[in-house]
């Protein structure tokens, strides 16, 4: 199998004493980047039971909302 030109850059440096490209590439320890943590059945359940929380909550420090109380006769 041939050599990549890229290959051969690479050999030629490392002769001559440079550094190697390769040595400059980020590594990640093992860890793939791809792969995804799945949610635990906790975190699931967390999920759903706040889903709609804020959405609805009203802050009891806002004074903003106005109520009205009518007296029928």
């Amino acid at each position: 199998m041939a050599k990549s030109k890229a290959k051969k850059l690479r050999d030629k440096q490392i002769r001559e004493g440079k550094l190697d490209p390769s040595d400059l590439r980020g590594h990640w320890n093992g860890i793939k980047p791809i792969e995804r943590k799945t949610p635990t059945l906790t975190e699931l359940t967390k999920k759903k039971a706040n889903k709609h929380k804020k959405r609805w909550e009203v802050s009891h420090k806002d004074n903003s909302h106005l109520f009205y109380l009518f007296k029928s006769a």
